[in-house]
């Protein structure tokens, strides 16, 4: 198959492609000035393939999607495309922002949306699944005696020999570092940030977006500039406010220094500038004030946004490390991190115990990860969609 990508004004040659695909061409879509969708359907040469594949997918051909700049094709997995017709994919944009719309996709409404909930996370390489290694051998590190791991380098064994659950029971039950109270603190900590974060991120939006004042880009983009600084850097000044304050080893210091965070303002800003104001006009007719505006008509657009915001200010509170440890000396305010290191510190050659407290600590944010993916998803196309 070859691609001629021409110049729309003079109709010159731009570059050209020629490219070596399975099965035999049967149509094509272009997309934009270098994107463009190429199906193929099976032939002599490719019948066994195309067998397995129908096994696989249920689908009789193949798409590719090959970018002319990075002269590199990709293979398209979701079946809405895969099973599309080529004069049924139609390019657009919507407020300002590339689209694809699929016109009659494959499958009935029950297969889209058991396509959209079971996206594939694993990749089909061995090398993109290298990543896992460290957790299996965690995982089942938690299950190995104290003896057996400082045997691991003579026995090699990844599947303990002798299963165990004596590294969760003692740190379950360990009193020098209560668990659960580390638990039940990270939890208060991240839930107050994320709800304070979302509050404040979101009205400090609306007044850069919406809201008209002197001096309002000049003042957005010095605070941008200034959370470029690295935050170990203001550690120690941190602390010593903090203890003027009295607030040190309490848990409303793990919360207020993350409330400010001027990337989720950024984030939902330019989330908020795909919402259109002519509903803003609308509902100032008809006597609505900003808050109203702010409350009824922004926020209800904005959830996806939101629901990024919360995931991210969430697992950030959750993990951080380097803060607690520092402002946190009472074990029974401690939260799951600094427990962990904790624990990691008072019995150092015990990794078995450690692990097991990691693993422990891992279950919430991906509990929350599966629980709210499908808005993560929605959220980084950072598009709004208006209703009428």
């Amino acid at each position: 198959v070859w691609l001629i990508a021409l110049d729309r004004e003079s109709g010159r040659e731009r570059r050209m492609a020629r490219l070596s695909l399975i099965g035999s061409f049967c149509g094509c879509a272009a997309l934009d000035s270098s994107r463009v969708l190429i199906w193929t359907r099976e032939d002599e040469s490719s019948a066994a393939l195309f067998a397995d594949y129908r096994k696989t997918t249920g689908l009789d051909r193949l798409c590719y999607l090959y970018d002319l700049e990075e002269q590199q094709y990709y293979y398209v997995r979701d079946p809405r495309l895969a099973g599309a017709l080529p004069e049924g994919v139609i390019a657009c944009r919507v407020t300002g922002r590339e689209q694809l719309l699929v016109l009659d996709p494959h499958g009935d409404e029950a297969e889209k949306e058991k396509c959209f909930r079971n996206r594939r996370w694993l990749g089909d390489d061995v090398n993109d699944n290298v990543w896992l290694c460290p957790l299996f051998f965690s995982f089942f590190a938690t299950f190995k005696s104290n003896v057996e791991m400082k045997r691991f380098a003579r026995y090699m064994n990844i599947i303990p020999m002798e299963w165990t659950l004596e590294n969760y029971e003692f740190t379950l039950n360990n009193a020098a570092a209560p668990f659960m109270n580390m638990v039940v603190n990270s939890f208060i900590v991240s839930i107050a940030t994320v709800v304070l974060v979302l509050v404040i991120s979101s009205m400090s939006a609306y007044a850069y977006e919406r809201l008209e004042f002197r001096g309002k880009e000049k003042l957005f983009w010095a605070l941008f500039g200034l959370s470029m600084i690295p935050s170990v850097v203001s550690l120690v000044p941190q602390y010593y406010l903090y203890d003027a304050l009295g607030w040190t080893n309490e848990l409303i210091c793990l919360i207020t220094p993350y409330l400010g965070n001027v990337f989720y303002i950024f984030l939902l800003r330019n989330f908020m500038h795909g919402i259109p104001k002519d509903l803003d006009e609308s509902a100032r007719i008809d006597g609505a004030n900003d808050f109203v505006i702010y409350s009824r008509i922004v926020i209800p657009c904005m959830v996806p946004a939101m629901m990024v915001v919360a995931l991210f200010s969430f697992t950030g509170s959750w993990n951080d490390l380097m803060w607690p440890s520092l402002a946190m000396t009472s074990p029974n305010k401690l939260t799951l991190t600094s427990g962990i290191r904790l624990i990691n510190d008072s019995y150092g050659g015990r990794y078995e115990r450690t692990l097991a407290a990691c693993m422990l600590a891992m279950i919430p944010t991906v509990l929350l990860f599966l629980v709210a993916r499908k808005y993560f998803l929605q959220g980084l196309q950072l598009s709004a969609a208006v209703k009428g």
